[in-house]
């Protein structure tokens, strides 16, 4: 009896979360996309080659603007928001749960962070 209902609940839950991954995935490619003004025109260009042929000026302002949005965003979220559960504490007392507007926060503002920039220049490196 209770097995076509944890089936369907399940398949609500998958069907709920790959749509908001493919919406946080499109938020990403808006924000870079527009930030660096690549394929704004309709051509299709990689994101890479498109951030290579953007202007000095616009990288830089975008960099900047990357830390000002971070540095806002994270101040508000430790000044205003209760503080973030890491995973081990979450683990440990699972009752308690997440914080659920403090942690849609960070995971946004860490998308946009991301598409503004903030890994770019980072190179992998090999563990040896």
């Amino acid at each position: 009896m209770k097995t076509p209902r944890l089936f369907l609940s399940l398949s609500a839950i998958g069907i709920i979360v790959g749509l908001v991954g493919i919406c946080l995935s499109q938020l990403l490619h808006f924000v870079q996309y527009h930030t660096f003004g690549c394929g704004l025109d309709g051509g299709e260009i990689p994101f890479c080659i498109g951030v290579e042929q953007a202007p000095l000026w616009r990288r830089f302002a975008v960099v900047m603007l990357c830390g000002a949005v971070a540095g806002c965003g994270w101040f508000a979220l430790k000044r205003y928001g209760r503080p973030l559960v890491g995973i081990k504490a979450l683990l440990a007392k699972p009752l308690e749960g997440l914080l659920f507007k403090e942690t849609v926060c960070h995971a946004l503002l860490q998308i946009v962070t991301v598409g503004l920039g903030s890994p770019l220049g980072r190179r992998w490196r090999r563990a040896r």
